[in-house]
Order: C-alpha cells, then sequence, then structure tokens
C-alpha cells in the first residue's frame, strides 16, 4: 500500500516506491528532489535557506533548513536507504520571488536558493534532469517515485508534471 510522505518547512525526508513524496507552499524555499530511478528510492528537502554559513551560529542547528547542507545530507540518507550514488539525479522547484513589487532589484532568496542548488549539485556531479524555479508563484510539489515524476501545482498556472 502507497503513502504520501509529508516533507514539512525546513525538514527532508527519504522514502522507497510505491510511496511518493510531497511539499506545500513553496515560495521563496526550495524543493529539491534526489532520487535514483532503478533502485526506486527517492528524497525531498523543503529547504528555506541557501548556505548554512551565511546564518548565525544560533540558526545553524538544522541542516535541513539549508540548501547546501540539505543537499548532502540528502545524499547520504539517499543512499543508506539503497540508492546508487553514481544514478542519483536531480529536480527542483520553486526559489520564487513572492513579493516582486517590493523586491524588484538585487537577487533574492529565492534566486540564492535556486543559484546554491545548482553550484553544490553540480560540485557533487549530480544532473539536474528538471526544473520549475523562478518568477513569484508559490508552488506544491509531489514527487511520484515509482515514475519518476515531478508534479508542480501553483493557484495561478495549474499543473505540470516535469
Amino acid at each position: 500500500m502507497s503513502r504520501i510522505v509529508r516533507v514539512g518547512m525546513a525538514k527532508m525526508a527519504v522514502a522507497k516506491a510505491p510511496d511518493s513524496l510531497d511539499t506545500l507552499a513553496l515560495g521563496s524555499c526550495l524543493g529539491i528532489v534526489l532520487y535514483d530511478a532503478k533502485a526506486k528510492v527517492a528524497g525531498l528537502s523543503h529547504a528555506m535557506l541557501p548556505e548554512i554559513a551565511l546564518a548565525k551560529a544560533a540558526s545553524r542547528d538544522n541542516i535541513a533548513k539549508f540548501v547546501d547542507t540539505a543537499i548532502c545530507a540528502l545524499l547520504d540518507d539517499l543512499v543508506r536507504h539503497g540508492g546508487n550514488r553514481r544514478c542519483v539525479q536531480a529536480k527542483i522547484a520553486g526559489g520564487a520571488n513572492m513579493f516582486p513589487d517590493i523586491v524588484s532589484s538585487g537577487i533574492t532568496i529565492g534566486e540564492r536558493n535556486v543559484e546554491s542548488a545548482r553550484d553544490v549539485l553540480g560540485g557533487l556531479d549530480i544532473q539536474i534532469v528538471a526544473e520549475d524555479v523562478g518568477g513569484s508563484a508559490g508552488r506544491t510539489i509531489i514527487f511520484n517515485i515509482e515514475e519518476s515524476e515531478l508534479t508542480v501545482k501553483t493557484l495561478r498556472f495549474g499543473v505540470k508534471i516535469i
């Protein structure tokens, strides 16, 4: 029997098919999916901020909160659950600018989250095979582990599968 594993903000989880993973209300936060399609195992992180090094020391206790540390921890968990490091791919969604009328110049937190994910995943030699990032719409995502499909839902743009 399959279930949906819900991942809250600043949290992460790993599951195996036939289960699915989801997270709600991605604004500037980034949903990062790492998966091994052959082993049918995947992990999802709902990361809030780009880098742990930029946070105050008192805020560094939750590694799932930061894109850079969440990716590394998620990869380790994925391998512990039977994923093959050489087969891992990524899909990302989120990184929006939820207040474009207020933040109109300079790089936003959402953009920094996306940039951090691209840098970390590139450094780990993990290919981003699909993404739905940026803009000003919040997203809810569901990753179907069995099919390796990421469903992205937005109020403004409906549903798409990447």
